[in-house]
C-alpha cells in the first residue's frame, strides 16, 4: 500500500480526475510527498505546470542524504523544462542542469514526465520519450561517483522562488528581477490575472503519478526498511534491507493500490531516532513482495481523499522527516553547500528555499545567478538577511570590525570593478551582459551594510537592468527608478538589455516595431527621459523606434540636454532595423546634443551611407567609434565627418559599383576593418591616407587579385608610423602572404598573424610560413646578405593553422634573440613570442618547439587551442585592445 503526505500548502480536487496544488501569497507553496521511498525504478507524473514568473513546479525524487533528481519548470518559460541531478546535497562548480526545449505548452497540456533511475544510467522522459541521459560512470570525481544513488521520497510542488526571502540567484533563475531593500521588484505579480481570476491562488495539475521499481534486490516478507551503513572509501553509505517499520502517518492519505507481485510505489531511506552517532540507521519503508512490481502512486480520485480530508477539518497533516545524521557524512561534508528541493522547503511558509544556488559563472550570469554572498568559506543564508532583523553576529570578526568609511570604499570599488568586468566591449565582444544590483545583493547582508549602502548614493549610479519579456517591463521601471532615487545627483551609467522576445528577429517582415507594440514601452521611456541630464554612460540595444520615443517624451518639457553623456552604446539590433525606420520617419537627433560625447559603439548593425542620416550626432567631436557597417564610399565620408576620431572599428560592406570617390587625409591613430569583399578594401584604400596610423587589425576572408595588392602595398608606404599590424586571413596563398609581409613597413615592432582558413584540405597540404618566408625574415649579420625583413620586430604573435619547417623556424627566432645580444645581427631584440596552435591538425604541437619555450622564458606563450576555434580568428591574443 502506498501512502501520499500533504507537507504543506493545500489541495483541490478538479473533478475528481486531477489534483491541484496550490500557491497563495500567504501558504508557502505546495508539496506531496510519497511516504514509501524508490530505490532505483521507472516514475512518471503526468502534469500540468506553470507559466508565472517567480512561481516554479517540480517533480523530484529525494533521499536523506540528499540525493536528488529533478524536473523543474521555473517562470514563464511554457515550451521547455529544466532536469537536473544532485549527490549528497552538494552543488557542482559547473551545473548538472540541463534545459528540454520544444514540449508544447506546458501550462495548457498536460504531458507525462518521467525519470528513468537504474544504478548504471538516469533518463528524463517527456511523454514516453526519452530526452536526456547520464550514465553514472560518467559522474564520477577524484574516483568518489557523485551519482545519486540512495532511496528516495518522491515530491510534486509548486513553490515560491519570487519573495523577499528567496535569494537573488533564485529570483532570477524563476525569472524574476533582482529584490530591492524596500519593496518585491520583480517578485511575483500577485495581482496576475491567472491568480485574481482564480480565486487569489496559482495552481498546477498533477492527473497520476505511476512508479515501477527496479530495486536490483528483492525484500523478504519480514524486511520494511532499508538500513544505512559506512562506507568511508567512497563517501557513500551501504544499503541493506531491515526489519524494522518507518512508515510516516498521516491524518489522511490516499492509497493505491498495487499490481504485479505486490511491488509498491518505492522503497525507502531515513534515519532511525539513535542520533548521528549511530553506524546503522535503519530507513523508510520498502514494499513487501517483489521489489520489481508496478503500482500505481497516485491518481486524481485517489488524492481526492486528502482533498476531502482537508475540507473536512480533519487533524493536520505531519510533515515528513527523515534525516540522515550519521557521524560519516557529518564529518566528510562538513562545510559544503546544501543544494535541492530538500533545503527549498523549510517550516514556515516564507522559508521556501532555492533549489540550486550554483557557484559564480561570468559567462551564464543570466541562466545561474551567483549565491547571495561568500566571504571565503562562508556562505550568507537566510539568518543573516535583515528581513529577518539579525545584525552581524554571524560575520566573522574581521568583517565585523570595518569602519564604514572603509567598507564604503571596499564596496565602491567591488561595484566599479563588477560593472567594469561585464560592459559590453567592441567586436567581436559586443554581447550585452547583465551585471547584477551589487549594492543590493550587498544590503541584504545585514542592518548595518543596507545603512551603509542606502547612505552611499555613488553605489547606486551603476545601473544594470535585463528585460527577457515585456512582462518584465513594469518591474524594471521599478528596479530603474529606485537607482535614480538613491544615486542622488550623481551621473548615471545605465545598461539596459532587451531579450529576444522585445525586439524585432531576423525573419520579421520589416524588422522594426509598431506603435502599438512601442506602447508597452512607454513606462521605460518616460522614467529614463526623465533621468536624461545625468546619463553619462548609456548602454541600450532598443530598435530605433525606442530612442525616438525618449527624443519625443524630452521634447515635451523643452529645454532638455544631455550635458554629462560621454559614452554611447547601441548594442546589437537587426541587420536592417536602422535602414527601413529612417524612409518613414525623421533620422534620431537624440544625442545631437550631446557636447561630451566622444565614444560611440553602434554595434556593427548601424547603417551608415551617403543618402540619409538615420542617426544624428556630434560627428565633429567624436574620438572613438566602435561597430559601423557601412561602404568604401561612406566611410570616407565618415572620416571626413570626424576630424579627431583617434579609434575606429569598420566593417565595410560589398562594393563593386562604387560612387564617386574623394581623398581624405586623417590623423587616426588605430583602426580594426573588416572587409567583405577586396574591391571594397581597393575602394576604401584608394581614398585614404592615414600618416599618423600606428595600429591596424585587417580582416582578410577572400582570395585577392594584383590591384588590390597594389593598393594596399601603396597604402602601406604612406603610413611609416605603423608599429602594430594584426592580419586576419582566411584562404591566403604563401605567395599572397608573402607579398603582404613584404609591404609593410620596416618600422614595425608588432605583429599578429592569425592564419584560420575555411578550407581544411588547403590547409593541411600548403603553407602561409614557406621556408623561403622563414630565411627571409631571419636576420644576418651586417655585413652578410641585406637586411631582413621587419628588422624593428619586438613582438611576434601567430595563432591558427601552423606549418612550417621547424629548424628554419628557430633559426629565424634565434636571429633575433639569443644570437642578437647587443644588437650583432643589425636587427631589434625579439622581446616577445605567442603561438596558439589549433589542435586536431597535421600542424605543429607544443612540443615541436619546447626549446624555443625553454629559452625564452616568460617571453614565449606557446599554446595549443582547440579544434575549429574561431575565436584564434576574431580576437587578439597578444594585443588585445586598440591603441
Amino acid at each position: 500500500m502506498v501512502h501520499w503526505v500533504l507537507d504543506g500548502g493545500n489541495v483541490t480536487s478538479v473533478n475528481g480526475s486531477a489534483v491541484g496544488l496550490i500557491l497563495t501569497e500567504t501558504n508557502g507553496g505546495t508539496r506531496l510527498s510519497s511516504t514509501r521511498y524508490v530505490h532505483y525504478g521507472n516514475m512518471t507524473a503526468r502534469i500540468k505546470a506553470g507559466r508565472w514568473a517567480g512561481v516554479v513546479t517540480a517533480f523530484i525524487t529525494m533521499s536523506d542524504i540528499k540525493d536528488e533528481i529533478d524536473w523543474e519548470w521555473p517562470g514563464t518559460a511554457t515550451t521547455e523544462g529544466q532536469t537536473n541531478y544532485y549527490w549528497q546535497g552538494v552543488v557542482p562548480t559547473t551545473t548538472h542542469g540541463g534545459t528540454t526545449k520544444g514540449i508544447s505548452d506546458i501550462s495548457n497540456n498536460f504531458h507525462d514526465y518521467g525519470i528513468s533511475w537504474t544504478p548504471t544510467a538516469l533518463s528524463w522522459l517527456v511523454d514516453g520519450k526519452i530526452v536526456r541521459t547520464v550514465e553514472a560512470s560518467d559522474t564520477s570525481t577524484n574516483g568518489v561517483s557523485e551519482y545519486p544513488n540512495t532511496p528516495s521520497r518522491i515530491e510534486l510542488s509548486i513553490w515560491p522562488a519570487g519573495i523577499a526571502s528567496s535569494a537573488p540567484g533564485t529570483v532570477t533563475w524563476a525569472d524574476g528581477l533582482l529584490l530591492t531593500m524596500d519593496a518585491a521588484v520583480g517578485m511575483i505579480n500577485w495581482q496576475d490575472p491567472d491568480y485574481t481570476s482564480n480565486g487569489n491562488k496559482f495552481e498546477i495539475y498533477i492527473e497520476s503519478v505511476s512508479v515501477t521499481c527496479l530495486d536490483p534486490t528483492s525484500a523478504s516478507g519480514s524486511q520494511q526498511s532499508y538500513a544505512y551503513s559506512a562506507n568511508s572509501s567512497t563517501n557513500t553509505p551501504s544499503i541493506s534491507f531491515s526489519t524494522n517499520t518507518t512508515i510516516l502517518t498521516a491524518a489522511a492519505v490516499a492509497n493505491s493500490s498495487s499490481s504485479g507481485g505486490g511491488g509498491g510505489s518505492g522503497s525507502g531511506s531515513g534515519s532511525n531516532n539513535n542520533g548521528p552517532s549511530t553506524t546503522n540507521s535503519t530507513g523508510g519503508s520498502s514494499s513487501s513482495g517483489s521489489g520489481s512490481g508496478s503500482s500505481t502512486g497516485l491518481s486524481g480520485h485517489q488524492i481526492g481523499a486528502i482533498v476531502g480530508a482537508v475540507v473536512g477539518g480533519l487533524a493536520a497533516l505531519v510533515f515528513a522527516a527523515l534525516i540522515i545524521r550519521t557521524c560519516i557524512f557529518a564529518c566528510t561534508k562538513r562545510g559544503q553547500k546544501a543544494g535541492g528541493a530538500a533545503a527549498a522547503f523549510k517550516r514556515g511558509p516564507q522559508a521556501y528555499r532555492p533549489l540550486e544556488e550554483p557557484a559564480p559563472d561570468a559567462y551564464a550570469l543570466r541562466d545561474r545567478p551567483p549565491p547571495l554572498v561568500d566571504h571565503g568559506n562562508m556562505q550568507i543564508s537566510s539568518e543573516h538577511q535583515i528581513h529577518n532583523g539579525s545584525q552581524l553576529q554571524g560575520l566573522p570578526e574581521s568583517i565585523r570590525t570595518v569602519p564604514d568609511d572603509v567598507l564604503a570604499e571596499i564596496f565602491l570599488a567591488f561595484s566599479a570593478l563588477a560593472v567594469e568586468g561585464n560592459r559590453p566591449r567592441p567586436r567581436p565582444r559586443l554581447t550585452l551582459s547583465l551585471s547584477p544590483a551589487w549594492p543590493i545583493l550587498l544590503g541584504r547582508v545585514c542592518r548595518q551594510w543596507r545603512a551603509l549602502t542606502v547612505s552611499t548614493p555613488y553605489l547606486w549610479t551603476k545601473v544594470c537592468i535585463d528585460i527577457p519579456h515585456p512582462s518584465r517591463l513594469d518591474t524594471a521601471v521599478k528596479l530603474y527608478q529606485l537607482f535614480v532615487t538613491r544615486s542622488g545627483a550623481h551621473p548615471l551609467d545605465i545598461t539596459i538589455t532587451f531579450g529576444g522576445e522585445m525586439l524585432p528577429t531576423q525573419t520579421d517582415r520589416d524588422q522594426t516595431l509598431s506603435d502599438e507594440s512601442l506602447d508597452q514601452y512607454q513606462l521605460l521611456v518616460d522614467a529614463l527621459a526623465y533621468s536624461a541630464e545625468r546619463w553619462q554612460r548609456l548602454s541600450v540595444n532598443a530598435p530605433p523606434q525606442f530612442l525616438q520615443r525618449i527624443e519625443e517624451a524630452l521634447a515635451e518639457r523643452s529645454p532638455w540636454s544631455l550635458p554629462m553623456l560621454t559614452r554611447l552604446d547601441l548594442g546589437s539590433t537587426p541587420i536592417l532595423a536602422w535602414r527601413i525606420f529612417t524612409p518613414h520617419r525623421d533620422a534620431i537627433r537624440l544625442f545631437s546634443v550631446a557636447h561630451q560625447l566622444r565614444y560611440v559603439n553602434l554595434g556593427n548593425r548601424f547603417i551608415f551611407d551617403n543618402e540619409t542620416d538615420h542617426l544624428q550626432l556630434p560627428w565633429q567631436q567624436i574620438e572613438e567609434l566602435d561597430g559601423i557597417l557601412t561602404d568604401s564610399h561612406g566611410a570616407l565620408r565618415l572620416l571626413r565627418q570626424c576630424p579627431k576620431l583617434l579609434r575606429l572599428n569598420l566593417i565595410l560592406q560589398r562594393n563593386c559599383a562604387p560612387r564617386h570617390l574623394f581623398h581624405v587625409c586623417h590623423a587616426l591613430r588605430s583602426m580594426d576593418l573588416f572587409a567583405e569583399c577586396e574591391y571594397s578594401l581597393q575602394f576604401f584604400l584608394m581614398g585614404v591616407e592615414l600618416g599618423s596610423l600606428l595600429d591596424l587589425r585587417i580582416s582578410l576572408d577572400w582570395r585577392w587579385q594584383s590591384a588590390a595588392q597594389t593598393q594596399l602595398a601603396s597604402f602601406f608606404s604612406n603610413s611609416a608610423a605603423l608599429q602594430r599590424l594584426c592580419l586576419r586571413l582566411r584562404n591566403f596563398s604563401p605567395d599572397d602572404f608573402r607579398f603582404l609581409i613584404r609591404v609593410v613597413p620596416r618600422g614595425l615592432t608588432e605583429l599578429e598573424v592569425s592564419h584560420v582558413p575555411q578550407d581544411s584540405i588547403i590547409a593541411s597540404h600548403s603553407t602561409i610560413y614557406t621556408k623561403e618566408l622563414l630565411e627571409e625574415l631571419t636576420l644576418r649579420t651586417p655585413d652578410g646578405n641585406p637586411l631582413a625583413l621587419l628588422s624593428n620586430l619586438r613582438a611576434l604573435s601567430l595563432l591558427g593553422e601552423l606549418h612550417f619547417d621547424v629548424g628554419a623556424f628557430i633559426a629565424m627566432i634565434r636571429s633575433r634573440t639569443w644570437d642578437n645580444k647587443n644588437g650583432r645581427r643589425g636587427g631589434a631584440l625579439l622581446q616577445s613570442l605567442h603561438m596558439y596552435m589549433l589542435h586536431g591538425t597535421d600542424a605543429l604541437n607544443v612540443q615541436d618547439l619546447m626549446v624555443l619555450k625553454d629559452a625564452m622564458g616568460q617571453n614565449s606563450r606557446i599554446h595549443m587551442a582547440k579544434q575549429h576555434n574561431k575565436g584564434l580568428y576574431f580576437r587578439s591574443v597578444a594585443f588585445p585592445e586598440l591603441l
